[in-house]
């Protein structure tokens, strides 16, 4: 075999989502921000419409994960479940305008356990947030925004660059947002940082990277990889864990939960055995499971975590 055979015939590496380029165009989202500012959310709600399509037909990788997620779930896919799950994201995703600005009167929101937050609040006591890409954050970070609670979001470095230059296009403020960069420990400080002032803080649990430590525990009936970072950070940390999920139904409706998770994360060693990650992430997923069952197309992960990396 020659060398150029060899090469032709080698495997592609991995690719894992961050490396991944994003869809859409920033003078889309500028015609969409402008849109939904003059004409409101319904029209720019229409205006979605053609690139939901386009992104339908050419998003294969996409499609290949729904099509996966709705087999493990619900032992079929559904007529038409991965454009409405597209709809519910690029609803999700206009509204987050809206929830950046503290614009809440478009939406009918509800809430069950919020008193949670509102206790560490008035105690002057900080949190850890898990949650994952099922339905809005920031809906939930909207309505404690309007509550004097002060929300940030732990995301890749990477990510946090793609979300600023995003809300610098369509004319948003600011993000809080605490990067996170892999293998540097002055991120868990930053986080413990704000923790201690009484913030609370934002992480999702449910996507991994091909080159991150990740665990595989049961959820929807088969094993699934999820991150282990997470966890090893809320140990790290040693402070309350609570779940968060921001539900969406359309057209204008948003359902938030927030329940305890543990006092704190204790991972057991060599020299002190106790929980482990996997153990902490298996609380997670089965929680996650009951959470995607009530709002099956809020599943916004769109990579397969059943399959090898």
């Amino acid at each position: 075999m020659t060398t150029q055979s060899m090469r032709r015939a080698a495997p592609m590496p991995p690719v894992g989502w961050r490396a991944q380029a994003e869809r859409g165009a920033s003078w889309a989202m500028r015609m969409t921000a402008a849109l939904a500012r003059r004409a409101g959310r319904g029209p720019s709600r229409a205006f979605l419409l053609p690139g939901l399509a386009y992104f339908h037909l050419t998003a294969g990788a996409a499609r290949r994960a729904s099509h996966a997620f709705y087999r493990r779930l619900l032992g079929r896919v559904p007529k038409g479940a991965f454009f409405r799950q597209l709809r519910a994201f690029a609803d999700c995703t206009l509204d987050r305008m809206y929830f950046l600005r503290g614009e809440l009167d478009p939406f009918e929101i509800s809430h069950l356990g919020h008193e949670h937050l509102r206790r560490l609040h008035d105690e002057g006591r900080g949190a850890l947030l898990v949650g994952a890409h099922l339905g809005s954050f920031e809906a939930m970070r909207g309505m404690a925004g309007r509550r004097s609670l002060q929300i940030w979001s732990a995301v890749d470095v990477t990510v946090a660059r793609r979300i600023e230059a995003t809300l610098a296009a369509v004319g948003g403020p600011p993000p809080n947002i605490v990067p996170l960069r892999a293998g540097d420990p002055s991120s868990v400080l930053d986080i413990a940082d704000r923790i201690e002032r009484g913030h609370l803080v934002a992480i999702l649990a449910d996507r991994v990277d091909v080159h991150e430590p990740a665990v595989r525990v049961p959820f929807l009936g088969a094993l699934a990889r999820f991150p282990a970072g997470p966890w090893r950070i809320a140990a790290a940390l040693g402070c309350p864990v609570y779940l968060t999920f921001g539900l969406y139904t359309p057209p204008n409706r948003y359902r938030l939960f927030c329940e305890p998770f543990a006092d704190r994360i204790v991972v057991g060693s060599r020299r002190r055995p106790g929980p482990t990650v996997e153990e902490h992430a298996a609380r997670f997923a089965r929680r996650l499971e009951h959470y995607v069952r009530l709002a099956p197309y809020n599943w916004f992960n769109f990579f397969d975590p059943w399959s090898e990396p």
